[in-house]
């Protein structure tokens, strides 16, 4: 993880006074030996020995720059648990060590970033060649003295941090981790179970669109059925004429509304007036259209069953119910008409 932060300022530091000029000059060695001249970021110095602790980088300086009167830094590959503990307040302070009087390969250096520490971390000496090389080259290059510089603050409070609290940081951290695997191995469970919920709903609905159409199916046959039965009856009773019969079973439809429409003929046809079957020209012009409607002329025949239709559907017109009635039956329609001079 990356990190800017501010590195040293000008002022009065271990008796000696700094400029913008000497901060100027160390921001143009780093850039002049940042190849041959790695300089870490780590826990602590000491004054007895800055910088042979034999510590682990917890960072590399990739920048160096003057930003007014501060020398910045910009921190390269800070490892997560560092870069945690510097946002949750454990590490307050940053030093620098600043090596003075730098040769190298013919030039000369007045001041020479080495290192950057994260105070507080009681760190023991540990003098190993090995880790003092892993942040610089004697070889490359030879200084007189260095001295450490503790100048900026990170955080207005200071406190102690310990390795300790380190640790404890990295336990909430890895409990943290863990949660969050939990959640997400919850979450997945959610997911699956969508996925099953989901799939049941879908089988439940294709179900229940199977069923209502084998609903609708049985609907339109039974109705058939019924319509047969029902033509068969008004037939019988000489309501109406096998002729007609096969007219209303060639208008039947699987529709609900053509349906709908037949059983309501048939139904005036039912209401209680017998139809005209069987009638010639002398009967009509007798009045004699069939025993229950004997006495009757055509016209009070058309009012009766007129009125029937207009009593099952107040909505219904005159008109309306006047060729209702006559499309149910052709015959008393003949006679209405001869005995009206209509045509």
């Amino acid at each position: 993880m990356d990190l800017k932060a501010e590195i040293f300022a000008i002022g009065q530091w271990n008796g000696m006074s700094f400029e913008v000029e000497d901060l100027n000059m160390m921001a143009a060695a780093f850039n002049s030996l940042k190849e041959v001249h790695k300089v870490p970021l780590k826990f602590g110095h000491n004054d007895e020995q800055p910088f042979t602790d034999g510590q682990p980088a917890l960072g590399w300086v990739e920048e160096v720059y003057v930003e007014g009167t501060k020398l910045m830094a910009k921190f390269v590959d800070i490892p997560e648990v560092v870069y945690t503990a510097m946002q949750n307040k454990l590490y307050k302070n940053v030093s620098v060590e600043l090596d003075m009087g730098v040769e190298h390969k013919g030039s000369q250096y007045t001041w020479v970033l080495s290192g950057v520490a994260l105070l507080g971390a009681d760190i023991p000496a540990v003098n190993t060649l090995a880790d003092l090389t892993s942040y610089m080259s004697k070889e490359e290059l030879s200084f007189k003295k260095r001295v450490a510089f503790t100048a900026i603050n990170i955080n207005k409070q200071t406190e102690e941090f310990t390795m300790n609290e380190l640790e404890k940081a990295q336990a909430e951290i890895a409990a943290l981790n863990a949660k969050n695997e939990a959640l997400e191995a919850q979450t997945a469970k959610f997911s699956k179970e969508k996925v099953e919920d989901d799939a049941a709903i879908a089988k439940f609905k294709a179900d229940e669109a199977k069923r209502e159409e084998e609903a609708e199916k049985l609907f339109f046959a039974t109705a058939k059925t019924d319509l047969t039965t029902n033509l068969d009856a008004l037939v019988k009773s000489q309501t109406i004429t096998p002729a007609q019969r096969e007219k209303f079973m060639a208008d039947f439809k699987e529709d609900k509304g053509v349906i709908e429409r037949l059983n309501f003929t048939l139904d005036v046809l039912s209401a209680g007036t017998e139809g005209t079957n069987g009638m010639d020209t002398n009967e009509h012009a007798n009045n004699t259209i069939n025993k229950d409607d004997e006495g009757k002329s055509p016209d009070e025949i058309l009012m009766s069953r007129m009125k029937a239709v207009q009593e099952k559907d107040p909505k219904m017109s005159f008109s309306a119910a006047r060729n209702l009635v006559m499309q149910a039956d052709s015959e008393l329609a003949k006679a209405y008409i001869n005995m009206n001079g209509e045509g």
